[in-house]
């Protein structure tokens, strides 16, 4: 079976998507949310089911933020999208560091169906 990275969507899940400002409630910090853009696999790459491929991302923060402010791991997460909807159903690594290589080493699961959408 194989996975087109066109139809495909991998997400780093350190929180929500959005980028929100850090703010101070006293002594209580609340943490950016930031999930930093997926540069590999890139549109159209094919990746096969059961194989092992490296996911990359960007490791840039936006100016003004620093990586304190934000989580320092996430879960990688493999799924597409269909009526609308994200379907996030395959989990491949959990609490990868996000700020250290930018990158992460992944073996697809080997009953993975054929999407193109």
């Amino acid at each position: 079976m194989r996975f087109t990275a066109v139809a495909s969507i991998f997400a780093l899940l350190a929180a929500t998507p959005a980028l929100a400002s850090a703010v101070d409630f006293g002594n209580v910090k609340q943490d950016i949310d930031y999930n930093p853009a997926v540069t590999s696999p890139a549109l159209g790459d094919v990746w096969i089911a059961g194989q092992s491929y490296s996911v990359a991302w960007n490791t840039v923060l936006p100016p003004g933020i620093n990586s304190t402010q934000v989580r320092q791991t996430a879960n990688l997460a493999l799924g597409y999208m269909e009526d609308n909807s994200e379907n996030l159903d395959w989990t491949l690594a959990t609490s990868v560091p996000l700020y250290t290589t930018g990158n992460y080493m992944v073996t697809l699961p080997a009953d993975l169906e054929y999407k193109t959408t």
